[in-house]
């Protein structure tokens, strides 16, 4: 709930109370691996940007892949079900490249 409610409060930031245009669409990038899930995402957002600029602007999630490499084969992989095992070699070891983020893209106005 905290890394939501951080993203909210930047999106607030970059929509000023005093400026004339309405916040329509808030773009949010979440990694494969990162929770909560999109559901959740959306419930949590919905009932934080209550009495905000953002109450009533739609939030679209842009998913990225997970990617991985084993820290044993250094091969690269796509984990499987969110579970970090190396389809190469069986090591649980690994180095998450990407999957992990959560962040604010951009917001739109009108």
């Amino acid at each position: 709930m905290n890394k939501i409610s951080a993203l909210l409060e930047h999106a607030i930031k970059l929509a000023p109370a005093d400026s004339p245009r309405l916040v329509t669409t808030v773009l949010l990038l979440k990694g494969e691996l990162t929770e909560p899930d999109e559901e959740s995402l959306h419930a949590t957002w919905a009932s934080l940007s209550k009495n905000t600029r953002l109450e009533n602007s739609e939030l679209q999630i842009t998913l990225i892949p997970a990617q991985a490499q084993c820290m044993i084969c250094r091969q690269t992989y796509a984990p499987q079900n969110k579970k970090i095992i190396c389809p190469h070699c069986g090591s649980v070891g690994a180095k998450i490249i990407t999957g992990e983020e959560l962040r604010l893209s951009h917001i739109e106005t009108t």
